[in-house]
C-alpha cells in the first residue's frame, strides 16, 4: 500500500498514477477498514515527515467523501471517528496545516456518517464530537491555556464549516446552540484590545467559529452587543499600529472577521434586528462621522454600529483600514436597504440614518473616494496600449463584492432607489456630485459623472427638463471637436459613457437628434486622433439610444449611419477581444433590426472580411516564422507564441469574426460576395495543414455551410471547388466530419445537377456503411441528409444503389425500431419509388430491392422487409414519416415481383388503414402526439427529418429543400 500511495504522492508518470488510482480503490472497496487502519497508523506516527502525513489526511478525506457512508460499517465508523477525535485531543499539533487537515477529517467522518437520530436528538456521530469538544473548551478556558484553545478552536472551526450544510431537522443549529457556552466564556478572556492581538491565532479562530455560530445559527442580542463593543476596541487602535507592521495586518483581518460577522447577522436574522434596539444602529449623539484613526476608545453607547461602518468606510484604504473591511462595511448597509420593505423597524432605522448629520459626510466620501477614475498618466499611456480594457472598465460587475467601486455603486442605487429613503438620499447625492462638479478638477468631476451614470434609473425623474438642461447646457458642449481637444480625455470618456446610460430620459426626436448628433462627431474626432477608447464608449452610447425603446428612425442624423458602419471598419482593425467584436457586430445587428442599415448584408460582410483576412494571415506568417526558427534549432514552442504576435488580433476573436460574416451573408444578394470567402477564409480555416485550423475549423465549416444555404446559384468555378473540398474531407476521420456532410448535402442540392458526375458509387458505399456503423446521432443525421440528397438528385444508378443498400440494412437490422438509420432509409426508399415514374419502372426497382433483400442470406426475404417497415410505423416521429412509409408499403404491394402471401397482404391493409386514420391525406399534414394537441406543417416535419430546422424561410436552401423533396409533401 505504501508503493501506491508514493507513486501517487510523487510520480510524475500519468499511466502508473492512473494504475496505482485503479489499485488503491480496488483495495478500498475491498478491505475499507485495512486502508483507514493503515492511514491512521501513518497519520498519527510522528515518526513520519509532515509532508507524507499531510497527503494521508488528503487520501483519507477523498475516500470518505466518496465512500464513507455506504461502504463502511458502523462499527467501523464509530471506531475511526474515536481514534481520530482522541488523536485530534491528545496533544496540541506543531503544524496548523496538519491539524486543520485531521480535524477535517473528523468533520467529514461526523457528517457523513449515519445521520439516524432520536427526535430532538443529534445524530450519535455529530453528538460525540461536539460533547467532547465543548469538554475541553471549557477545560481550557478554566486553565487559560491559550495554546491549548486556539487549536480547540481551529477544531471547532473546521466541524462548523462542515455542518453548515447540515440544514435538514435543525443539525447545525442544534450543533451551535451547544457552542454558544464555550464561545462566551472564552470571549471573558479579552480585557481589551491589546491581548486580541497579543493572541491573534486564538481571535481569528474565535471570530471564525462566531461568525457561524451568532452570525448564521443563533441570534443572540446580548452577543451582539458585546460584540459590538468588542469590533469598537478593535477598531480604536486602527492606524495606530506602525504601517505595514504584523500589528496592523491582524488587527485589519480580526476587523474584517467580525465586520463579516455583522453582516451575516443581518443576512441570516433580518426580522430579529428590532429586538437589538435602534440605539445599536444609530445612537442620538449628533456627531458627525470621523475616520477610525481620530476615534476615541471609549465604549460609550453613541458607538452604535452605523457610526462605526461610516468611519470604517471614511478612513483611509490601506493604511488604515483594508479594501475588504470597507467592502463589508458598505454592503451591511445595501443588505439593510434590500430588507427595508420588509421591516418597518429596519426602514425606520434607515430613515433616521439617512437624516443624521452622519449620512451627507458619509455619502460625499464613498463617492469621492470609491467612484473616482484613476487619472495618472500611466493609467492614460494604457489607452493606447490597451484600449479595449480600458473601454471595458466603465461595463464593471456590479456584483464583484470584493470591489470597493461595485460595492459603492450598489450601495448608491440601493439608497437613491429605496423605497423609504430615496427622498433624503437623492437630496443629498445631488447636491454631492453637484458640489463635485463645481470643484472642477478631474478626479472629482469623473467621480460625479460616475454617480449620475449609474443612477440613470434611480436618479431620473418624470420631469426630464432638469437633466435636458444639464444635458444641452453642460455636457454635449464638452464633445464638440474644438472642446474635445481641451478637454481632459477622462473627462470626455465618462461624459460620452453617462450620455448613453441616461438615453431613457431623452424622448423628444429634436433631441435625440441632437445627442446622436453629438456622438458622431465624438466617433469622428476618435478616428481622426486614434483614440478608440473614446470611439468604443461612442459606440456603445450610440447603441444604447438605438436599441431604446423610444428609438425611431428621424432620431438619426442623416450622416450618421455611414458614419457608425465606417468607424467600426476602422476599429475592426484595430480591436482584438472578443467581447469587443462581439459588442461591434451587436450594433450592426441592432442597427439591421431598427430598420436604420438599408445596405444588405454583402456589405456588412465586406465590413468584416479585412479583419478576419488580416488575423489569417498574421497567424499563418508567425506559424511560418516559427516553422523556420525550429528547422534552425531554436526550440520554439507553438505554445509560446502570443496571439499579438503581428499585430494582427487574437486568434480567441476569428471564431467570433466567422460568425459575424455568417450572419451578414445570410442577408446578401450577391453570389459573387459570398464564394469570394472560398479561398480567402474557408480553405485556409479547413486545411489540415494550416495554422489556424485547429482554432477555428469548426466556425469555418459552419460557415461555408451557411455560404451553400445562402447562395442563389451554384457559382462556378467556386462552389465546385467547395464541393470537392468537402467530399475530400468526408473520407477523414475527424471531429467536423458531422459538419462536412451538411456542407455536401447543401451543396449537392444547391448544384442541382446529376449526382453521378460527382459522386462515385465508392463513396456512397463508404457512407452508408459508416451510417449503419455509427453512433454518433449528428454524423448519422449528416450521412442521413447527404443520402436524401443523392436520392433526389441522381439520375438512376445512384439511387438504385441506395435503395439496395437501405432494404438490406432494414432487413438485417435486428432491433429496427431501435436503430437510429432505419426511418432514414426507409423513407429514402419510399422517395425512391414516388420519384420512379411509369408502371415498369417501378418493378424494375421492386425487383432489384427483391434481390438485395434475399442476397441477405437466410434471413432476409421480402416478407421481412414489409414487416420491418410495419414496425417502424410504431415509431414514426412525424406524421409526414408514417404517410412516406405507408406509401412505400403500397408500392411494395403493387411493385413485388412474387405474389404476397395473405397474412402479408392483411398486415399492409392494416397497417396502411392505420395511417389513413391518423394522418389522412390532407396537406398540410397534421401530426397529433399523444395529446392531440400539436399541428404541424409539412415543410416543418420535412426540415426535422433532414435536420435543417434551424433554416429560416427566407433562406433560398429553404426553398431548394421544399422543391426537391416536394415528393414527401405531396
Amino acid at each position: 500500500m505504501d508503493g501506491l500511495f508514493e507513486v501517487l504522492r510523487s510520480s510524475t508518470d500519468n499511466v502508473a498514477r492512473k494504475q496505482a488510482a485503479a489499485q488503491l480503490r480496488d483495495l478500498q472497496e475491498r478491505e475499507p477498514e485495512v486502508f483507514l487502519q493503515h492511514t491512521y497508523e501513518g497519520i498519527a506516527s510522528r515518526q513520519l515527515h509532515l509532508e507524507l502525513r499531510f497527503f494521508l489526511c488528503t487520501l483519507v478525506i477523498a475516500f470518505l467523501n466518496e465512500s464513507w457512508h455506504n461502504a463502511v460499517p458502523k462499527e467501523t465508523q464509530e471506531r475511526f471517528l474515536g481514534l481520530y477525535v482522541r488523536l485530534l485531543l491528545a496533544e496540541d499539533h506543531a503544524s496548523v496545516l496538519l491539524a486543520r487537515k485531521m480535524s477535517h477529517i473528523v468533520a467529514v467522518m461526523a457528517k457523513r456518517g449515519t445521520r439516524k437520530a432520536q427526535l430532538g436528538a443529534l445524530p450519535p456521530a455529530i453528538q460525540q464530537v461536539v460533547t467532547l469538544y465543548v469538554s475541553e473548551l471549557e477545560e481550557a478556558t478554566t486553565a487559560q491555556s491559550h495554546a491549548r484553545l486556539t487549536y480547540l478552536l481551529l477544531y471547532l472551526h473546521t466541524f462548523l464549516k462542515e455542518m453548515q450544510g447540515c440544514r435538514i431537522g435543525h443539525v447545525f443549529e442544534d450543533v451551535c446552540h451547544a457552542c454558544v457556552g464555550p464561545l462566551s466564556g472564552i470571549f471573558a478572556l479579552l480585557p481589551s484590545g491589546a491581548s486580541m492581538l497579543e493572541a491573534y491565532d486564538l481571535y481569528l479562530y474565535l471570530f471564525k467559529c462566531s461568525l457561524r455560530t451568532f452570525g448564521r445559527a443563533v441570534f443572540d442580542p446580548a452577543f451582539c452587543h458585546f460584540f459590538l463593543t468588542t469590533t469598537w476596541r478593535l477598531a480604536a487602535g486602527l492606524g495606530q499600529d506602525a504601517p505595514d507592521s504584523s500589528s496592523a495586518e491582524r488587527r485589519q483581518r480580526l476587523l474584517e472577521y467580525a465586520l463579516k460577522t455583522h453582516e451575516a447577522v443581518v443576512v441570516s436574522f433580518p426580522s430579529r434586528l428590532r429586538e437589538l434596539g435602534i440605539s445599536f444602529f444609530l445612537a442620538d449623539d449628533g456627531a458627525a462621522p470621523s475616520a477610525l484613526s481620530f476615534l476615541p476608545s471609549s465604549d460609550a453607547p453613541a458607538h452604535s454600529i452605523f457610526r462605526l461602518l461610516s468611519a470604517v468606510v471614511s478612513s483611509p484604504v490601506g493604511d488604515v483600514v483594508s479594501e475588504k473591511a470597507v467592502c463589508r462595511a458598505l454592503r451591511f448597509f445595501t443588505l439593510l436597504l434590500s430588507a427595508e420593505d420588509g421591516d418597518a423597524f429596519i426602514a425606520q432605522c434607515l430613515e433616521r440614518y439617512t437624516a443624521s448629520s452622519y449620512f451627507a459626510p458619509f455619502l460625499q466620501h464613498i463617492v469621492s473616494a470609491y467612484l473616482t477614475d484613476t487619472t495618472t498618466a500611466a493609467v492614460l499611456s494604457e489607452w493606447s496600449r490597451h484600449p479595449e480594457q480600458v473601454a471595458a472598465e466603465l461595463d464593471v460587475d456590479v456584483d464583484d463584492e470584493a470591489s470597493t467601486m461595485s460595492c459603492t455603486e450598489q450601495l448608491f442605487l440601493a439608497l437613491t432607489g429605496s423605497t423609504r429613503c430615496a427622498s433624503a438620499s437623492l437630496a443629498v447625492a445631488w447636491d454631492v456630485v453637484n458640489r463635485l462638479l463645481q470643484e472642477g478638477d478631474v478626479g472629482p468631476v469623473t467621480a460625479a459623472l460616475h454617480a449620475i451614470g449609474i443612477g440613470y434609473y434611480t436618479m431620473a425623474s418624470d420631469d426630464t427638463s432638469s437633466y435636458l438642461s444639464f444635458l444641452c447646457g453642460k455636457l454635449l458642449p464638452l464633445l464638440g471637436p474644438a472642446t474635445l481637444e481641451q478637454t481632459s480625455p477622462f473627462v470626455a470618456r465618462r461624459v460620452v459613457w453617462l450620455v448613453g446610460m441616461w438615453c431613457e430620459s431623452v424622448t423628444c426626436t429634436e433631441d435625440r437628434r441632437t445627442v446622436l448628433s453629438a456622438l458622431e462627431a465624438v466617433l469622428h474626432y476618435g478616428v481622426a486622433t486614434q483614440n478608440v477608447v473614446l470611439v468604443l464608449v461612442a459606440l456603445r452610447s450610440t447603441e444604447n439610444f438605438v436599441s431604446d425603446n423610444q428609438f425611431k428612425l428621424s432620431d438619426v442624423p442623416a450622416t450618421m449611419i455611414n458614419t457608425v458602419l465606417l468607424t467600426i471598419q476602422d476599429v475592426l482593425s484595430r480591436v482584438q477581444s472578443p467581447v469587443t467584436i462581439k459588442g461591434l457586430a451587436g450594433l450592426v445587428h441592432v442597427l439591421i433590426e431598427r430598420g436604420a442599415v438599408k445596405t444588405q448584408g454583402d456589405a456588412l460582410a465586406q465590413l468584416f472580411l479585412p479583419p478576419t483576412v488580416a488575423i489569417i494571415k498574421s497567424y499563418e506568417a508567425q506559424a511560418t516564422k516559427d516553422g523556420d526558427a525550429a528547422a534552425a534549432g531554436l526550440g520554439v514552442d507553438a505554445r509560446d507564441v502570443s496571439d499579438d504576435d503581428g499585430g494582427a488580433g487574437s486568434l480567441s476573436s476569428l471564431g467570433m469574426l466567422l460568425e459575424c460574416l455568417g450572419s451578414s451573408i445570410r442577408h446578401g444578394d450577391s453570389d459573387a460576395v459570398i464564394w469570394s470567402l472560398l479561398p480567402s477564409v474557408i480553405a485556409p480555416c479547413t486545411s489540415p495543414s494550416s495554422a489556424v485550423t485547429a482554432w477555428v475549423e469548426d466556425s469555418a465549416w459552419e460557415l461555408l455551410n451557411v455560404m451553400a444555404q445562402s447562395s442563389r446559384s451554384f457559382f462556378d468555378p467556386a462552389a465546385g471547388e467547395a464541393l470537392q473540398m468537402a467530399l475530400q474531407h468526408t473520407t477523414r476521420d475527424f471531429g467536423m466530419l458531422p459538419l462536412v456532410f451538411r456542407v455536401v448535402y447543401t451543396l449537392l442540392l444547391l448544384r442541382q445537377g446529376e449526382v453521378e458526375e460527382v459522386v462515385l458509387p465508392g463513396h456512397l458505399e463508404a457512407w452508408l456503411t459508416t451510417l449503419r456503423e455509427c453512433l454518433s446521432a449528428e454524423l448519422c443525421s449528416g450521412i442521413t441528409a447527404v443520402a436524401f440528397a443523392v436520392a433526389s438528385t441522381s439520375a438512376g444508378p445512384l439511387r438504385a444503389l441506395l435503395c439496395r443498400h437501405a432494404a438490406q440494412a432494414l432487413v438485417v437490422s435486428r432491433d429496427v425500431q431501435a436503430d437510429q438509420h432505419t426511418i432514414p432509409l426507409a423513407v429514402i426508399l419510399s422517395m425512391s419509388f414516388a420519384a420512379t415514374s411509369g408502371t415498369e419502372k417501378q418493378r424494375e426497382l421492386a425487383a432489384d430491392v427483391h434481390a438485395a433483400v434475399h442476397s441477405c442470406g437466410a434471413a432476409g426475404s421480402f416478407s421481412q422487409l414489409l414487416e420491418q417497415v410495419v414496425l417502424l410505423l410504431d415509431v414514426s416521429p412525424s406524421a409526414l414519416v408514417s404517410r412516406a412509409l405507408a406509401r412505400l408499403l403500397e408500392a411494395l404491394y403493387w411493385a413485388s415481383p412474387v405474389p404476397l402471401s395473405g397474412d402479408d397482404q392483411a398486415m399492409l391493409q392494416r397497417a396502411v388503414e392505420g395511417v389513413v386514420a391518423t394522418s389522412g391525406t390532407i396537406a398540410p399534414v397534421t401530426d397529433a402526439d399523444d395529446d392531440g394537441a400539436e399541428n404541424r406543417s409539412a415543410s416543418e416535419m420535412l426540415l426535422e427529418l433532414l435536420g435543417d430546422e434551424d433554416v429560416p424561410p427566407l433562406s433560398p436552401h429553404f426553398a431548394r429543400v421544399m422543391s426537391a423533396f416536394a415528393v414527401l409533401l405531396s
